[in-house]
């Protein structure tokens, strides 16, 4: 078996140039696919690219919950606004909306009228938790291929094929590890005491859980593992269009910005535009994914486990049209953007900058 080396001293002329040299086994260096960063003198590949690993996971899951406590307000009216009047008739000019898609800034006082200003961090604690686990998956194995050249073509520019490939696996790796904190923070932002106003709509079932870790124990001495994963069909699909929708989208954007010279290399420019665009994508992808797992999550389950509401994800979308109408799928989406068009600047900003950081780290030889 050969022995593993450590990096040779690079050639001067090399990183002027901007390349990335390792020597596996043998001395002769190697191009790396793409820049790993500064050059980590004495140190083994193995090492070094175990601990950028590391980094991509922390950076994809620290980006996302920092944007999910900022924007967690508008998460919950977001999901108020996607139970209310659940299979029910569109309201009309004599019915009026608890939560108000029109007039979000309206709606948001309404929520505090009932509920008071701990309404704004319904669910933070579940939210935070679910955002850095999901998308420390998600983008981490995201950013670790795409440092290896392995989501671009030979000229450097992303592949959308690739990319779909790659950003698809990663959602349903996230989806499976962090489903249960999905479904408590939908429970608990769902619960409001305006739902017993005898003037409002409904905003769908109430489970009556008092915080994140009552509600973990509530599900589960109910329905065992089982119960953490209700919903877990329609986070799939949701998960994968988001997921593709956000990273390719962003990839893409921020492609042709560089490509067209609008702004210089690696300026915060360029991620603030690509972020901005890409929210907008998301929002069309995936409130009608976002809409029907909401609705399954929290719906109340029978002692067998089974929803009493909706029995599968297609019964879901059959009930919601022919209630709501179609309209009714897109419940939500003017505070969906008003909410994920932040977060996900948020979040890809918080990312870059974060990346831009652990690519100069060395472990110690």
């Amino acid at each position: 078996m050969s022995e593993e080396k450590s990096l040779p001293p690079p050639n001067p002329e090399d990183i002027s140039a901007g390349a990335d040299y390792y020597s596996t086994t043998s001395d002769t260096p190697v191009a790396a696919p793409k820049p790993l960063g500064k050059e980590c003198v004495g140190v083994s590949l193995v090492k070094v690219n175990l601990y950028r690993d590391f980094f991509e996971v922390v950076n994809g899951g620290m980006s996302s919950a920092v944007a999910a406590a900022i924007t967690n307000p508008l998460d919950v009216l977001k999901i108020r606004m996607q139970v209310q009047g659940e299979l029910q008739p569109p309201p009309g000019t004599n019915r009026s909306l608890l939560y108000d898609p029109a007039h979000p800034a309206r709606a948001l006082r309404a929520m505090v009228r009932a509920d008071g200003l701990r309404a704004l961090g319904a669910g933070a604690g579940a939210a935070v938790s679910y955002n850095f686990l999901m998308n420390g998956v998600r983008l981490g194995l995201y950013s670790t291929l795409e440092r290896r050249g392995l989501i671009q073509h030979a000229d450097g520019r992303v592949s959308v094929a690739a990319s779909v490939f790659v950003s698809s696996l990663g959602g349903v790796v996230g989806a499976v590890v962090a489903n249960p904190f999905f479904l408590v923070k939908t429970q608990l932002m769902t619960q409001s005491s305006a739902a017993r106003a005898p003037t409002s709509q409904s905003v769908g079932f109430q489970h009556a859980h008092q915080n994140t870790l009552d509600a973990f124990r509530s599900l589960h001495s109910s329905h065992g593992l089982a119960g953490l994963y209700q919903g877990f069909s329609a986070a799939i699909p949701r998960i994968i269009g988001g997921s593709v929708s956000q990273l390719v989208s962003y990839s893409f954007i921020k492609d042709e910005l560089e490509a067209q010279g609008v702004f210089p290399v690696d300026s915060l420019w360029t991620s603030f535009v690509g972020g901005f665009l890409s929210g907008f994508v998301v929002v069309a992808a995936v409130t009608p994914f976002d809409v029907v797992s909401v609705r399954l999550s929290n719906q109340p389950l029978d002692e067998r486990g089974r929803g009493k509401v909706y029995r599968s994800y297609r019964d879901c979308v059959t009930k919601i049209v022919r209630s709501e109408g179609v309209s009714g799928l897109y419940k939500g989406a003017v505070p969906s953007y008003i909410r994920l068009g932040p977060q996900n600047l948020i979040q890809l900003l918080v990312w870059d900058y974060l990346n831009s950081i652990s690519r100069d780290f060395c472990p110690e030889p």
